[in-house]
């Protein structure tokens, strides 16, 4: 809004007009002067004699925001008008009016007003689906609307209406701004802008999936009496650009589908809609992650679950299972460790008496385990992940103990430091083993090893300790620096070179 007149307060001296001074010749008398007062606004109108010669007429206006001089037009019939705008609402003003003749001026008696206060504007909104009903209640009287629109830069206006604008063919679920106004002489007041959101079709979309990953979705409708609905249900899929409908049933006021099937380890993305009038609406797009399927273990499985399930759905999924570093498995009774593969950031397993008879990590993809230790009475079987040492590290510290594990074992590629097996194996492979370090602790002890031989190693053995093997005859190391191992021993072995 424009600043309150134009508060040339020196206009009067650029004019030749001086309040003070005295006429010395006779000049035009203003012989009437009216005053229309608005909220922001005064509206003057003087009369002077004719005929007379004159060179200028105004007004001046003092108030809160100081003082100024307005300079008008006289017309041939003796009368000028003038518009001082911008004054504040609800404030004390004076104003005289002046003619001019030459250099001399004749002024009225100070006239004082008060503007009166903006009229009071209150406006509210009642929503529903696809409509509003807005109403206001301006005090006073003018040119009174609405101003509507989907933001404050859009806003257009409406008409009053007695009061109450009905709006129709809304967006469901969208938010609306609105205000009121009311113009007064020219000058238009308009009240705080509001906003309101008109209701959402659809609510209390949920998704429930089960262990055997079927998918149970249901949803309520909120229109209520206000909309028929054509269709209603369900879209689901991995593509949430290629989503598929689902059979739907409405039970108890409820829509519902069901889902057989899912595939393990799937981002799955679902969402209600309706149709009115030939127009689709959806709820805003949702998705959920299957886990991996029951393990084979039901302990193991219940153990993963209770401690690795961090949403606490009852399933694991693949990002759940990557923030696994480290599985303590003590005397839990597990007999089998498949999914064990699904950890695919294991650094660290520890197992000890629980029931396995054969464990199989060849199905770890890239594995980082630095620290192994199993310590199990039953098993019979172990096959470990081949690694291409050096780009995989590993830590340094693997070891088995079984009193079943028999016959041949062959170590595969594995970076490892240091090797304690413990179990009544009758021969042992370990000249597979690497590591960054290329040096190599080991420890054997309770085989029927007769002949061991360490000649082959790709790293270099800086310590053996060997007792504890009642068969074991003879130890071959390589000649060289490698002949430099420490070697503990039972008295009946005898080491060599070669």
């Amino acid at each position: 809004m424009k600043r309150f007149l134009f508060l040339l307060s020196f206009c009067l001296m650029l004019s030749g007009c001086d309040p003070a001074a005295k006429p010395e010749v006779q000049i035009p008398e203003i012989k009437d002067l009216k005053m229309n007062v608005s909220s922001r606004s005064i509206q003057l109108t003087a009369t002077y004699t004719l005929p007379a010669a004159v060179t200028g007429c105004g007004a001046e206006v003092e108030g809160p925001q100081g003082a100024g001089v307005l300079r008008a037009e006289g017309n041939e019939d003796g009368i000028f008008t003038l518009r001082a705008d911008g004054l504040k609402p609800d404030s004390d003003y004076r104003v005289r009016a002046f003619i001019e003749n030459g250099r001399q001026a004749s002024f009225t008696d100070w006239t004082n007003c008060h503007t009166p206060p903006l009229p009071a504007i209150s406006v509210k909104a009642e929503s529903g689906v696809f409509s509003a009903t807005l109403q206001a209640d301006i005090a006073g009287t003018g040119q009174k609307g609405f101003l509507f629109g989907e933001s404050e830069a859009t806003l257009e206006p409406y008409p009053f209406a007695d009061g109450t604008l009905h709006l129709h063919h809304l967006n469901p679920g969208h938010r609306y701004c609105f205000a009121a106004f009311v113009e007064v002489d020219g000058t238009k007041e308009v009240s705080d802008i509001q906003y309101f959101d008109t209701k959402d079709i659809i609510a209390d979309l949920q998704a429930d999936v089960d262990g055997s990953f079927c998918l149970r979705l249901s949803a309520r409708p909120l229109y209520g009496d206000e909309v028929t609905p054509e269709a209603a249900g369900f879209f689901l899929g991995t593509n949430p650009s290629a989503l598929e409908a689902l059979n739907s049933q409405t039970a108890e006021g409820e829509w519902k589908a069901q889902a057989n099937g899912l595939a393990a380890c799937k981002t799955y993305y679902y969402c209600a809609y309706v149709t009115v009038d030939g127009k689709e609406y959806r709820s805003p797009l949702m998705h959920f992650e299957t886990g991996f399927l029951p393990f084979e273990d039901a302990v193991f499985w219940e153990y993963i679950l209770g401690n690795y399930d961090t949403d606490r759905n009852g399933q694991l999924s693949q990002a759940e299972a990557d923030k696994v570093a480290f599985l303590p498995l003590f005397n839990l009774g597990i007999r089998s460790l498949s999914g064990i593969e699904n950890f695919r950031n294991l650094n660290e397993i520890q197992m000890e008496e629980n029931e396995l008879t054969r464990l199989d990590l060849s199905a770890l993809a890239d594995p980082k385990i630095e620290s192994f230790v199993l310590r199990t009475p039953h098993l019979e079987a172990l096959v470990l992940p081949a690694v291409k040492a050096p780009e995989t590290k590993y830590g340094g510290h693997f070891e088995v103990r079984s009193n079943a594990l028999r016959g041949h074992w062959e170590f595969p590629v594995y970076a490892a430091r240091e090797v304690i097996i413990e179990a009544p194996l009758s021969s042992i492979g370990l000249d597979k083993i690497q590591n960054d370090g290329a040096t190599l602790m080991l420890t054997l002890t309770g085989t029927e090893i007769e002949e061991l031989d360490l000649s082959q190693l790709a790293v270099t053995l800086t310590y053996a300790n060997l007792c504890g093997n009642e068969k074991l005859k003879v130890v071959w190391l390589p000649y060289g620096e490698g002949s430099t191992a420490m070697i503990v021993k039972d008295p009946h072995t005898q080491i060599k070179y070669k």
